[in-house]
């Protein structure tokens, strides 16, 4: 993603084309060129050790599926994935029209607003991290959602066509944009070791599943936006030819829907139930009861790697 969004202004730098259309087919060769060699690669180098006989070797069905979905702290964090992803979704899907219509930015300094916003969500995923270990991941996401949120409200105040005075706004906007992410991920397998410590059941890979539901869900209600914004009357090939309602519906859906949305997933994350203290008491519970139980025979790991036996106690 960084490398895409770094084209445009490199392409520009270079001389190689600055109009949108350009840009736009350097950027599909891009992907139509290394994105099979990059498959083929991950196919050929990332290894997966074999499974040992016993140990999470249940079929899932379509009832755990909405056995788990009905857990109370599934649904918080499903919901809160939902509204994490939508919010950037739609500031995503807006954020050339916005920045090239409403603020006066060309095609390639708009880019190079997206490329810095995303440089700060990775430098973000640090901060989040600490965060997380000191004050919890519940309260570090409801940090990270009020921040984005104040961010989004008062990216409207910006001047127009000032571009180093927009780079600080999409740095304090790109460092939230990865807690969502990151942290409800952390918590959801979290929930993972509630789960198998009261059904003795290994279900992360079913819980991964159903969160990766929820960003494909939040994608496809953040193309909504431009439909209303179509039924408004805004033209996305001609500005000229749009109408002027549409214009400030533009900056309220980019401004303020992402904001509203964000403070909503802050609420959902008030009074999470699962706190680190509780998870560590689950992590004791269970490295107890993995202790007592008995090591799998000789033959069920035959075969398996050195580096993956199961570890005595001690």
């Amino acid at each position: 993603m960084i490398m895409i969004l770094a084209l445009p202004v490199l392409l520009d730098e270079l001389k190689l084309g600055s109009s949108a259309e350009q840009i736009l087919h350097g950027q599909g060769w891009f992907i139509l060129i290394l994105l099979p060699l990059m498959m083929l690669l991950a196919l050929w180098r990332v290894e997966e050790p074999r499974p040992v006989a016993g140990h999470g070797d249940h079929d899932a069905t379509l009832a755990d599926y909405f056995r788990l979905i009905r857990r109370p702290t599934v649904i918080r964090i499903l919901i809160a994935d939902l509204l994490t992803g939508l919010a950037p979704g739609i500031a995503g899907t807006l954020f050339f029209f916005f920045f090239i219509r409403i603020k006066q930015f060309t095609f390639v300094e708009s880019s190079g607003l997206l490329l810095i916003y995303f440089l700060a969500a990775v430098f973000g995923a640090a901060i989040w991290t600490r965060l997380a270990k000191r004050f919890g991941k519940a309260k570090s996401l409801i940090a990270s959602c009020v921040t984005y949120a104040i961010v989004q409200f008062a990216v409207v105040t910006l001047p127009a066509g000032n571009f180093w005075l927009a780079a600080p706004f999409l740095v304090a906007a790109g460092i939230p944009y990865s807690a969502g992410a990151l942290l409800l991920r952390s918590m959801m397998a979290d929930y993972g070791d509630e789960e198998r410590l009261y059904s003795g059941q290994d279900r992360i890979g079913l819980l991964f599943a159903i969160l990766t539901g929820t960003v494909k869900i939040g994608t496809a209600l953040a193309a909504t936006s431009l439909i209303a914004l179509g039924a408004l009357g805004f033209n996305g090939h001609d500005a000229s030819a749009s109408s002027p309602i549409s214009m400030q519906a533009l900056q309220a859906l980019y401004a303020f829907a992402p904001g509203i949305l964000g403070l909503m997933a802050a609420a959902v994350m008030i009074g999470y139930p699962l706190t680190e203290q509780k998870h560590a008491e689950i992590l004791r519970k269970l490295g107890d009861r993995d202790a007592a139980q008995p090591l799998p025979q000789p033959e069920d790991v035959a075969a398996v790697q050195p580096d993956v036996l199961p570890r005595s106690p001690d």
